[in-house]
């Protein structure tokens, strides 16, 4: 049983919160920091969209949807289908994570509910959470950071915070009170990224302008990047609420008045990158090192895609794409593809081959 109570962990940092400016980015392409591009043909095609991957040893999960819901799909490396996994809740699942010292895939579903498997899709067993909870990060093993999902009731937060440091048998620390209107929690595309070599974990939470790095050596987590988006960036506490709160959302979308989202929040070489959505549609990187924010519009060779969250993985030096082969065939009808690897990839391909290709795209260090 778990012990509801802990005590609230302050944000405030020792350390100075690093302002970014992010009306003063530095224009790049993109090509200019891609060293090379390797392409995976899937061998079957299973999703109508792609929510993320998860390599880990010579397999990719995929996690996908359909509009029967949501599936959960094992790979090799070579693109040769293995299996399917046989979710218990498609419609209601939310996100997986892998557990690498217990060799186990987590899926998380109707925001409470942990299923867990053997990492060759194997049911184990089924876990109710009697707090709310839409994603399990990997700290410090036993530790895990459960993100409740942000609803702003007690049945969407964790003792109204939204973030809690547990092993599942007591909840050892708070993080973030919750703040904002959101009625029901949900998981978002992209919310941390793990730098393993400094043991950090870096969160880049909805609608809130900071990206905070939580420390796995000092359980702590401090706000690191504060992100000045000079009032384009649709926090908390500018959602709509009320009974007009649908249409008034659906105007913020259909005439971008504000950010209202970003996804695709990776960690590769010491560089952030994300995609923003609404007022602004670039993407941005900042990093580590010296601190410096890039934008780009366009991915490599000036290919725009139009999945709603482009990147869906990185491991080492890599981000994962999947895309239609005949998507990226008709761009290079009037583009010049520069990567060798994908060139001859999709030399060997029918022109029109509605293919998925699993993009891995390796950035210089």
């Amino acid at each position: 049983m778990l012990v509801l109570s802990a005590t609230s962990k302050a944000v405030n940092s020792e350390d100075k919160v690093i302002t970014c400016d992010m009306d003063k980015t530095i224009p790049i392409l993109f090509d200019d920091w891609i060293e090379d591009i390797s392409c995976t043909v899937l061998e079957k095609d299973l999703f109508d969209t792609y929510v993320s991957i998860i390599p880990y040893k010579d397999l990719y999960y995929v996690m996908g949807r359909t509009i029967a819901g949501v599936k959960i799909v094992i790979f090799k490396d070579t693109g040769e289908y293995v299996k399917e996994v046989q979710l218990r809740d498609p419609i209601a699942t939310e996100s997986m994570t892998i557990v690498p010292e217990l060799e186990e895939l987590w899926v998380i579903s109707f925001g409470n509910i942990i299923h867990k498997y053997k990492l060759d899709g194997t049911f184990l067993k089924r876990i109710k959470l009697p707090f709310s909870c839409t994603n399990i990060i990997t700290a410090d093993f036993p530790d895990f950071l459960v993100y409740s999902g942000g609803g702003k009731d007690d049945k969407g937060s964790i003792q109204q915070h939204l973030f809690a440091l547990t092993d599942f048998q007591t909840i050892h620390q708070l993080f973030i009170p919750q703040w904002g209107t959101q009625a029901r929690p949900y998981a978002p595309f992209t919310l941390f990224a793990k730098d393993t070599e400094s043991k950090c974990i870096y969160i880049f939470p909805s609608k809130i302008d900071t990206i905070y790095r939580y420390s796995c050596l000092k359980k702590s987590m401090e706000p690191y990047y504060a992100l000045n988006f000079h009032g384009d960036f649709l926090t908390k506490d500018k959602e709509p609420v009320g009974p007009l709160e649908d249409k008034e959302m659906n105007d913020i979308i259909t005439q971008k008045k504000y950010i209202y989202t970003h996804t695709s929040f990776q960690l590769v070489n010491n560089k952030f990158v994300f995609k923003l959505r609404g007022k602004r549609d670039n993407f941005c990187m900042i990093d580590l090192n010296s601190n410096k924010v890039y934008s780009f519009k366009n991915l490599f060779n000036q290919f725009q895609t139009n999945s709603y969250n482009p990147f869906l993985g990185a491991k080492d030096s890599n981000l994962y794409m999947i895309v239609r082969g005949q998507d990226l065939n008709r761009h290079y009808q009037s583009h010049v593809c520069s990567y060798e690897k994908l060139k001859q990839t999709l030399k060997a391909l029918p022109t029109k081959s509605d293919k998925w290709i699993l993009l891995k795209i390796n950035l210089k260090k």
